[in-house]
């Protein structure tokens, strides 16, 4: 489809939506409405904005004849919502309905940026700790209040009004998950475990270690949950499980809703990111996992930070290019790192420096050596992903340190 047409489309399905909401009571009859199609969202209001992009990846993927229903049950869901009278004033009225959510990082990170751009005359957003945790360094977890037909995210209004903190407020939630977490897990035939809930609330018993503790395996628990309606946990010592897992991960990445690319592993009462030793023969599966899970977080959050920076730095793009023609999977990502431009770098694995005034060619440095050699320079930014702002180019002799970590690699690799 061309760009023109693509873009006739996701309008044409913006405003059908739109049409749809403003007729159950999704969107009220005295609210302003502004369609914006270069971000694909609605401003609805003086501080509501709706992102169409998740529920157009639904819509795109029903058959011709099943998209209608399909746009009735979106409207008919985000009317649910809005017709909720309104969450319980009293927290001793909510207490029974609240749960933790898991999200990836990225959503809220994102998110908060979009609306900040978009609504620069609103009040300033609370910090987002006062409503949501960083968990094991993959996750944000949320409040939410569950009704039948409806998940509301508690805001940090929500707590204010409650006269409540999350810190408070959390343990009720997990409480209340451990309540509704009495169904067995499945298992494949290759030794998987499969979570059954199927009540988008099945990532969230990652909050749960003792759940995860009633599976038996001899070795680690593993796990991974590619999105909230699937946990799926693994013997370490079982590869014929952890391939499964990985091909089952990797099968839902295109899914708009997809949660994490992470393999955990548990220990004690926490999960960790998990990394297999160098000689192990999945190392490089999850490794790529992750490595095309952070490429779209990367290209997902470039418009917005470019939009932020404005003209004071720009925002690298994540390129790539594959090792070899078996795979479009098995690829490497890059940035570039030019003199005299202002950056924000994505972590890669290799960082290209650019001297287009000088006489030296591009260099191509893995990024373990140029953090070696230069990391100083690089400073955290506070999104996430992470990326890195770099304000200065190499002086002469970091740059002989470069190259000279290059040949030497290049020398291990026979090049």
């Amino acid at each position: 489809m061309s760009t023109d047409k693509a873009q006739r489309a996701r309008d044409k399905f913006a405003h059908k939506l739109i049409a749809a909401m403003q007729r159950n009571g999704a969107i009220p009859a005295e609210e302003s409405v502004a369609y914006e199609p270069e971000q694909f969202c609605v401003r609805i209001g003086a501080s509501r904005l709706l992102n169409f992009t998740n529920f157009y990846a639904d819509y795109e993927r029903a058959g011709f004849f099943s998209r209608g229903k399909v746009l009735r049950n979106i409207a008919t869901q985000l009317g649910a919502v809005a017709t909720i009278a309104e969450m319980p004033k009293a927290f001793a009225d909510a207490a029974a309905g609240v749960l933790p959510r898991l999200r990836d990082r990225s959503y809220w990170d994102i998110n908060r940026r979009r609306i900040t751009s978009a609504f620069s005359d609103a009040k300033p957003l609370p910090p987002a700790a006062r409503y949501l945790r960083v968990m094991y360094d993959v996750f944000d977890a949320e409040l939410v209040y569950d009704l039948p037909q409806a998940v509301i995210t508690v805001s940090a209004d929500h707590l204010e009004g409650w006269g409540k903190t999350l810190d408070e407020v959390w343990p009720v939630a997990i409480e209340n998950l451990r309540k509704i977490s009495d169904k067995p897990f499945g298992r494949s035939e290759r030794g998987l475990y499969l979570s059954k809930w199927q009540d988008s609330h099945d990532a969230s018993r990652l909050l749960l270690p003792e759940v995860v503790r009633k599976l038996s395996v001899q070795g680690h628990y593993l796990a991974m949950a590619p999105n909230r309606d699937l946990l799926m946990v693994a013997d370490s010592n079982d590869d014929s499980a952890l391939l499964e897992m990985a091909v089952r991960t990797r099968a839902m990445m295109d899914d708009s809703r997809f949660l994490s690319a992470t393999l955990l592993r548990l220990v004690g009462d926490t999960w960790q990111p998990h990394t297999f030793a160098a000689s192990h023969p999945l190392r490089e599966t999850f490794e790529r996992l992750v490595r095309l899970h952070d490429a779209r977080g990367y290209n997902e959050q470039k418009e917005g930070l470019q939009t932020e920076v404005g003209e004071d730095a720009f925002v690298a793009s994540l390129s790539a290019f594959v090792r070899n023609g078996d795979s479009d999977d098995d690829f490497r990502t890059y940035a570039t790192w030019t003199k005299t431009v202002v950056t924000l770098l994505p972590k890669c694995d290799f960082v290209v420096f650019i001297d287009l005034d000088g006489e030296r060619e591009p260099m191509r440095v893995a990024w373990a050596d140029a953090h070696a050699v230069v990391g100083a320079m690089m400073k955290p930014y506070g999104c996430y992903p992470e990326r890195y702002r770099v304000d200065e180019f190499p002086s002469d002799a970091q740059l002989a340190e470069l190259q000279q970590r290059v040949e030497r690699a290049e020398a291990e690799a026979g090049i």
